[in-house]
C-alpha cells in the first residue's frame, strides 16, 4: 500500500499485487422500499476475473456477471473503475449487464471461492459515501425503477481475502 492509496481508500488499492488478493466497491442505491446494490470488483490468484455482483431488493434475486481479468481498469489517483462497458466514479455510474444468477456450488461457495471456507480472515474495509443523493433509473428484467430522489451509500473492501461476515 502507498502512502497516496492509505489517504485515498477509495482509489485501486492492488495496483502491484498478483496473486491472492481481491478488490470490490458496494454501491446501494435505496428509495422508498426499493434497493438494488452493485459490486464491481476484481480476483486475482488461480482464478483471476473481474466481476459485477448485482443484488435486487425487489426481485428478491442476486446476479454475478463475470468479465475477463483484462476487462478491468483502474485511474491511479481518483476512484474510477471500469470493467468492459461498465463505469463506477464518486459523481455515477453507467452500467451495461445482462446478469445471469450467481453460482453457488460447493466448490465455488460464493462471490470469494474457497475463502469462504476460511475460519480468519484478513481483510481492509473503507467507506466511500455514507449518504448521497441519487439521480436516474435502473431497468432490470425489463422493469425500470426511478432512484431519483433516493439516497445512496458507496463501501468498499481489499486485502488478501474476504471476512466471513
Amino acid at each position: 500500500m502507498s502512502i497516496y492509496t492509505l489517504f485515498h481508500p477509495p482509489v485501486f488499492q492492488g495496483r502491484n499485487k498478483k496473486e491472492n488478493y481481491f478488490e470490490g466497491w458496494y454501491f446501494k442505491m435505496a428509495k422508498q422500499d426499493e434497493v438494488i446494490a452493485l459490486i464491481p470488483g476484481i480476483a486475482m490468484g488461480s482464478d483471476r476475473h473481474s466481476f459485477i455482483q448485482v443484488i435486487s431488493s425487489r426481485e428478491k434475486k442476486s446476479w454475478y456477471v463475470r468479465f475477463p481479468y483484462e476487462a478491468f481498469k483502474a485511474e491511479k489517483k481518483v476512484f474510477s473503475i471500469t470493467i468492459r462497458n461498465n463505469h463506477f466514479t464518486i459523481d455515477g455510474i453507467s452500467i451495461d449487464l445482462n446478469p445471469t444468477p450467481f453460482p453457488v456450488t460447493l466448490t465455488k461457495p460464493g462471490i470469494m471461492g474457497w475463502y469462504a471456507y476460511v475460519p480468519f480472515m484478513e481483510c481492509f474495509h473503507g467507506v466511500v459515501s455514507t449518504h448521497h443523493n441519487l439521480k436516474g433509473s435502473v431497468k432490470l428484467n425489463g422493469k425500470t425503477s426511478d432512484y431519483t430522489g433516493g439516497t445512496g451509500y458507496i463501501e468498499k473492501d481489499w486485502g488478501t481475502s474476504f471476512p466471513s461476515a
